[in-house]
C-alpha cells in the first residue's frame, strides 16, 4: 500500500472516530453552516396524508383525503379534497375544502377538520371523474366563502 493510501485510510477511521465520539456526547448533527438556535422543521411526508383518517370537531369519521392541491406560483397548500358518502368508494362525493381548515394530528393519524359534519354534507362538491377547474380564483372563492374562511390567495404567509 502506497503512503498516501495508507494516509487516506489513516484520514478516514480517525474521522470516523470523532464523530462517533462527537454523536455519543450529543453533539449536534446539524447541517454545516445551520444556527444551532434554529429549530428543525416538522415535516410530513405528503403520501402520509392519504392514510389519515379525516374527523369532524366532534370526532366524527367523515372520509379520507384523495387529493392535495398546491398553488405552485404561490408555493402553498390551497385545498384538500375530500371523498366523502360513499360506501366502499361507492357514491362517494368528493367535496375540496380550505386547507387551513385541516389541523393535523399525527400522533393519532388524523386530520381534524374544522367543519362540522352537516356543513359537509351540503358543501359544494363533484364527482370523481368531473374535476371542477380547481384554479378558478372565482370557484376558490364560493368555496372560501362557503366554510367561512379566507381566501388563501388574500393571505400573507
Amino acid at each position: 500500500m502506497s503512503h498516501r493510501h495508507f494516509f487516506t485510510a489513516l484520514l478516514t477511521v480517525w474521522g470516523l472516530l470523532f464523530a462517533i465520539e462527537a454523536c455519543a456526547q450529543g453533539a449536534s448533527t446539524s447541517a454545516p453552516g445551520a444556527s444551532p438556535s434554529l429549530q428543525d422543521a416538522v415535516l410530513l411526508r405528503s403520501r402520509t396524508l392519504f392514510d389519515y383518517r379525516v374527523k369532524s370537531p366532534q370526532g366524527e369519521d367523515l372520509g379520507k383525503i384523495e387529493e392535495v392541491m398546491i398553488d405552485m406560483e404561490m408555493g402553498r397548500v390551497a385545498y384538500a379534497v375530500l371523498s366523502f358518502g360513499g360506501f366502499w368508494g361507492l357514491g362517494d362525493k368528493w367535496v375540496p375544502v380550505p386547507w387551513d381548515a385541516v389541523a393535523l394530528q399525527p400522533d393519532q393519524k388524523v386530520l381534524l377538520l374544522k367543519i362540522e359534519k352537516e356543513k359537509i354534507q351540503k358543501a359544494p362538491n363533484f364527482e370523481p371523474t368531473t374535476l371542477p377547474d380547481l384554479a378558478n380564483r372565482s370557484w376558490g372563492a364560493v368555496i372560501h366563502t362557503y366554510y367561512g374562511y379566507p381566501p388563501y390567495w388574500e393571505k400573507r404567509p
